[in-house]
Order: structure tokens, then sequence, then C-alpha cells
């Protein structure tokens, strides 16, 4: 069987791609079915179709049912005519002669704001000159004591100190049975023997006055007499201390003030604590 065409004639025709080829008989399908739809629907509107009468049908369904059958058989035609080119054609099908293009994202640039700065002003700052202050030096808590001291009268605030103790701490008494009565306190207080010996005890302050430095060994003869031959209860030294502290506080009046009496309270805990160191 010869070749309707010539091979010279082939050669010379342009060449024509798989997809050319698949668009151009899509068009030749479709160019079809409208050509047969038009036929139809013209027969069809000059003349009702002849149709059982148990089923009545009318122009339109059956207009819309010709045109379903010229649908479904392009579609055939055309799903069997793209298999025999994939299978002829090594090119491919159209997508693999499509590629994508990958289309670049907008990028965001941040363009900085200019920045209005105000800059201060030198501001004059003037210093004061430093002032010379004279600051009285504070009074000494040893000035403190011998002030105390130069304004004692010991024949008078002795006696007050003792017998106060033996009258406040009726206790303390055993320790003078040889002072004779001490039953009241009028007795107490007009009893020459209780004046004596506290004029004596007040006097014995002295020694811790002109001994700040070194009170514990000035008072060490007196604590080991009161402690090895007297017998007496340590305890008696701090209450003695109170009462004395109250003597001064009556004697001395607006002048014993906080500051006075806080160098005083200084001043006798530690002949308490000298007195009171051979019990240790």
């Amino acid at each position: 069987m010869q070749p309707a065409v010539s091979p010279e004639i082939v050669s010379e025709l342009p060449t024509i791609s798989p997809a050319t080829a698949k668009r151009a008989v899509f068009l030749f399908y479709a160019v079809a079915v409208l050509h047969a739809w038009r036929r139809h629907s013209t027969s069809a509107d000059a003349e009702t179709v002849p149709v059982p009468e148990a089923v009545p049908v009318s122009p339109a369904t059956v207009k819309r049912a010709v045109f379903t059958f010229y649908t479904v058989a392009v579609l055939r035609a055309w799903a069997a005519h793209n298999t025999k080119m994939a299978a002829s054609s090594p090119v491919g099908t159209p997508d693999t002669l499509i590629q994508p293009v990958s289309v670049p994202e907008p990028v965001s640039v941040s363009v900085p704001v200019p920045v209005s700065v105000s800059v201060p002003e030198p501001v004059s700052v003037s210093v004061p000159v430093p002032v010379s202050v004279s600051v009285p030096e504070p009074v000494s808590e040893r000035a403190y004591i011998k002030d105390i001291f130069s304004k004692l009268n010991y024949e008078d605030a002795g006696p007050k100190a003792l017998q106060r103790v033996l009258i406040v701490y009726p206790w303390t008494q055993r320790y003078f049975g040889g002072f004779g009565n001490l039953y009241s306190a009028e007795a107490i207080q007009s009893n020459p023997m209780v004046a004596a010996h506290g004029t004596v005890v007040l006097h014995g302050l002295d020694k811790a006055m002109k001994n700040m430095d070194d009170i514990k060994n000035a008072y060490a003869d007196l604590s080991v007499l009161h402690s090895e031959k007297l017998h007496v209860d340590p305890d008696n030294f701090r209450l003695l201390a109170d009462c004395l502290t109250i003597v001064i506080a009556a004697t001395m009046g607006s002048s014993f003030t906080a500051s006075v009496q806080a160098a005083w309270q200084k001043f006798i805990a530690v002949v308490v604590s000298a007195l009171s160191r051979q019990y240790h």
C-alpha cells in the first residue's frame, strides 16, 4: 500500500509539538460537537420528538440529553487520543513542557526614620564654698563622773542610799545584825550606825573615780573581803547601786540629764562587776 503523501512532502512540513496536536484534536472534536448540537437543536425546534405516551419528554429535556451524549463522546475521544500521543511521543506530556516559574517573595526593607535629638544647653552650677564651722567637743563621760562626785554630800547621800536598801529590800538586813534596831523605816533612818556605814560606802567609790582605767584591780581586795569573809550576796551590790542612783538623781535634779545618767550607769556597772569578780 502506497502512502497518500510522499516522504519528500512530509519532510517539508513544519514540526508540530504534541501539545499543539492535542489542542488541534480537541478543537476538532469541540467544533464537531457544536455543529451536531446546532443541527439537532434546529430540528428539535421545528418538530416535537415522538416519544411513548407513557413517558412524556419535553424538548428542553431532549436537548440536554443529546448535549450530554455528545459531550461524553468528545471526552472519551479526547482521553483515547491523549493516551495514544503519550505512548508514541518521546517529548512527554504538556506537564513536562511547561515548567513552573518560581516567583521570588517580596522583601520587606525597613528604612530607619531620622530621629531628632535635642542637645541640652550646658547649665552653670554654682558650687558652694565650704564654710568652716566650729563644733563644740562633747563632754567626756569621765568629766560627767567627776562632776557628780564634786557635787555629792557624802554625809547625806551615803546614809540615804544605805537606808533605802535596808527599807526597800529588807532581806539585806541580815548582814547588819550588830547595828541594833532595824525593825522599821523610822528606826533605820535614825540609826547612827547605818548612817556612818553609808558614808563609808560612798567614800569607797572615790577609789573607782580615781582609778577609772583599772577599776577591777582597784577593788580586788574588797571583792575578796565580801566574798570569803562577809559572804555577802553579790546581787546586793547591784541593789545598792540602784538606790544610790536614785539618791543622786534626787539631789542633782534637772542637772542629772540623760547623758549624765548614761555615763553614771556605765561607771557604777563596772564597779559592781569588780566587786563581784571574786565570786566567779
